[in-house]
């Protein structure tokens, strides 16, 4: 369901269509299933980070940890995959679907901060990580 929903939200040209209302409650119920359950968090992190890619992430991690400066963008987020098009909704221009997006990532990266910035990137990364006053612009 997820994959459905995100993949015609992110793929349409609609900005302000139907399915975006529809995900939304979606990304809440994957989230606060994912908050209150350790072992759910593991099965939707599972799913948008698939453990064949974690060996190639793992690689840019330590890669990007040698450089001085911070990765703005996402390490390993391919545009055609779910873990792109979450983050893609991260920069959506509908406020609610942009935070609910960010929740559910931030959930599922065990709300750490390193993770998360390497996963989502500083840029798509900091109005959330600024809105739970741990980065401050």
């Amino acid at each position: 369901v997820l994959d459905s929903q995100v993949s015609q939200v992110v793929d349409s040209s609609e900005v302000g269509n139907a399915a975006a209302a529809a995900l939304v409650p979606i990304l809440s119920v994957l989230n606060k299933f994912s908050i209150h359950s350790q072992a759910f968090r593991n099965k939707v992190k599972k799913h948008v980070f698939p453990p064949e890619a974690e060996e190639h992430f793992s690689f840019l991690r330590a890669e990007a940890e040698l450089k001085p400066k911070r990765n703005m963008n996402p390490l390993d987020a391919p545009n055609d995959t779910i873990r792109g098009k979450l983050i893609k909704l991260m920069t959506w221009t509908e406020g609610h679907v942009k935070r609910f997006a960010s929740e559910l990532l931030w959930t599922i990266c065990d709300e750490n901060e390193k993770e998360f910035i390497s996963r989502v990137g500083m840029g798509n990364g900091l109005p959330l990580l600024s809105s739970k006053g741990l980065f401050h612009l």
